[in-house]
């Protein structure tokens, strides 16, 4: 007879999710730490940056007979996610959803599109929803982007905008 598999949500202490990772890979748990990568505008500059999916969580396998007092007491953890008194339980079906959008190394990818001079771009969100503009520049401001937008016939204002409130146009 098979043993019924689950995960448990471990709740890790701040910032230490892969020092608990480890901790838990050390005793012989098997765990899934997934994680993001974003490209973001950080000092100016898009680059790549890594984080964790779930702040503060991560997953334990277990099996009906896993010590619940050494998944809590496991150095980073804080607790377990629990319902009146007994873990919460998640199927592995649940799991494998989050792993099947994830690479090799536990990372899902968030592709954002990377912006030249000159691109033209529509705004899609805010007070200037639907109007086109050119891509001038990154802002020095976090996740702010500089576009020239014409107001009237032949004057483009430079104007600040959030980075996700734009999208490229398609040229036809």
């Amino acid at each position: 007879m098979a043993v019924e598999e689950n995960w448990v949500c471990v709740q890790c202490k701040p910032s230490k999710e892969a020092f608990a990772n480890v901790n838990f890979l050390a005793q012989g748990f098997e765990t899934f730490l997934p994680y993001v990568s974003e490209y973001k505008l950080r000092n100016g500059k898009m680059t790549w940056v890594k984080s964790v999916m779930f702040k503060r969580y991560l997953f334990v396998k277990c099996n009906p007979d896993t010590n619940f007092t050494t998944i809590r007491s496991t150095l980073g953890v804080a607790n377990y996610i629990q319902f009146n008194g007994e873990p919460a339980l998640i199927p592995v079906s649940e799991i494998q959803r989050i792993q099947a959008i994830c690479d090799e190394a536990n990372c899902y990818q968030i592709v954002a599109e990377n912006f030249e001079e000159g691109d033209e771009v529509e705004i899609v969100t805010g007070p200037y929803q639907g109007l086109a503009a050119i891509f001038k520049t990154y802002s020095s401001a976090d996740q702010r982007v500089i576009l020239l937008m014409e107001f009237m016939e032949g004057i483009s204002v430079p104007t600040e905008i959030a980075l996700d409130e734009i999208r490229r146009l398609d040229s036809d």
